[in-house]
This record gives structure tokens, C-alpha cells and sequence, in this order.
């Protein structure tokens, strides 16, 4: 009706006709730009390291509904470099998503401490049909409360490894704790170490719940020892 002059207060809007993102740790999307968003459209997330020390990062851009990468569609791939080096969850990286008015996709991310870039310039309706889009969007349908399982299922599996691995680096402070709380903390540990079987999302949360609160005591202990240390040979007049 816009189109042949029927209709004159209604405003047609270009729309990308698929959900962009990136990939995130354990296989999940993260979706910066949402199917039908208006374009030109963009849109930043931060994301940071996974492992000690990470001075690069891949950054997998997919396109797509479902919740796994697998299921999605890869646009492409490129490489941020020089990180400086910095205990797992540090550096802070910013991802700008921006779609332009001719549907040309920029990603860029950016080490916030360092300044270190990189980006990708992908065109992500390249090579896909109304009927692949109608196809791919159905398939979302089909599957969506199993691919919600399998996400929740990569998400807890994530945590667990995150929060395994902070309380394994305090390993020296783990005999400070009372006989009771470490012998939970530990019972909590192997529970943890065991969980990679484990496909069901609620015992998963579960085990990172009791993960949580097993190491509670031991986070007390870290807040205690940064206190100390802070306030050592401080005088008293120093500290009002």
C-alpha cells in the first residue's frame, strides 16, 4: 500500500531478518542485534578472558536464532591481539556491533586498558535466500525449548569452571578454613569435578549453588587477608 501510494502515514523500515552475535565460552550465542531490529542498528556488549595470562581472543560472529553456535550460521571469524596479560575475568573488551543503511556488518572489539583493536566487515544476508531465512527461522521454532536446555546447560557448566578454578587458586588458604567447612568445600569441589556427564540444567544449578556456598567461608577468609594487608603498618590516625 506504501509502495503504490494508498497508504501516506506509515513509514516502511528496513529490517535485518536475522539475530547477530557472537560466540561465547562453551559453545552459547550472545545476541547483540536482535532479529527484525530496525536498520541501520547497532549495538555494544563487553565480554572479557577466560583463562590467565590471555593476550589474544577469537571472536567467532554468527547469525541466526538458536541458542548454540553450532546451530548457527557463521558469518566469520577474526582475531583481537594484544591483551595485556591479567588474571581470567580482567580485561575488559568491548564488541560494537553496526549494521549499516546497505545491511554491511562491522564488528569491532576493543581492549578498553590497552586500546588494542580489531574488526570484521561481513555482509550477513550474503548468500542466503528468503526461502534459507524462512527455513533457519522455523527450525528456531522447532527446537527452541531444547536449545534453552542446551544453553543453560553450556551457561552452568561455564560458571562451574569459573568458579572451580578461583577457588582451586586459593588452594594454600583452603586448610585455614574449620574442619566442617573444608570438608564441604571440598565434597563441593568433587561435585563440581564430576559434573561434565551432567545434562540436566536444574542438578547443575544445583551443584554450583552448593559450589557457592561452600566457599563462602573461604571468601571471607580472601576479604580478611586484603583487609590486613591494606591496613598494615597504617597508625591509627591514618585510617579516620
Amino acid at each position: 500500500g506504501v509502495l503504490g501510494g494508498k497508504i501516506q502515514d506509515m513509514l516502511l523500515l528496513d529490517v535485518t531478518p536475522l539475530s547477530l552475535g557472537l560466540e561465547t565460552m562453551g559453545g552459547a550465542v550472545s545476541k547483540l542485534i536482535e532479529r527484525n531490529s530496525a536498520i541501520p542498528s547497532q549495538a555494544q556488549e563487553g565480554f572479557t578472558t577466560y583463562v590467565d595470562g590471555q593476550t589474544a581472543v577469537d571472536l567467532h560472529v554468527l547469525q541466526g536464532e538458536r541458542e548454540m553456535a553450532e546451530d548457527c550460521r557463521s558469518l566469520g571469524r577474526f582475531v583481537l591481539r594484544g591483551i595485556p596479560p591479567q588474571p581470567a575475568g580482567m580485561p575488559q573488551i568491548a564488541v560494537r556491533f553496526t549494521l549499516d543503511a546497505n545491511g554491511m556488518l562491522r564488528v569491532q572489539a576493543t581492549e578498553q586498558k590497552s586500546g588494542a583493536k580489531a574488526h570484521i566487515d561481513i555482509e550477513p544476508k550474503h548468500g542466503l535466500t528468503d526461502t534459507e531465512v524462512e527455513t533457519m527461522l522455523h527450525d528456531a521454532w522447532e527446537n527452541a525449548e531444547l536449545d534453552m536446555n542446551t544453553r543453560r546447560v553450556a551457561d552452568f557448566r561455564s560458571q562451574l569452571s569459573n568458579v572451580q578454578r578461583a577457588i582451586e587458586k586459593q588452594a594454600a588458604i583452603i586448610p585455614q578454613l574449620d574442619a566442617p567447612q573444608r570438608e564441604r568445600l571440598e565434597d563441593a569441589l568433587e561435585e563440581a569435578r564430576k559434573s561434565d556427564d551432567i545434562n540436566d540444567p536444574d542438578k547443575l544449578k544445583g551443584i554450583l549453588d552448593e559450589l557457592d556456598d561452600a566457599s563462602f567461608p573461604l571468601a571471607e577468609i580472601l576479604m580478611h587477608n586484603v583487609a590486613s594487608e591494606a591496613i598494615q603498618d597504617q597508625k591509627i590516625s591514618d585510617l579516620t
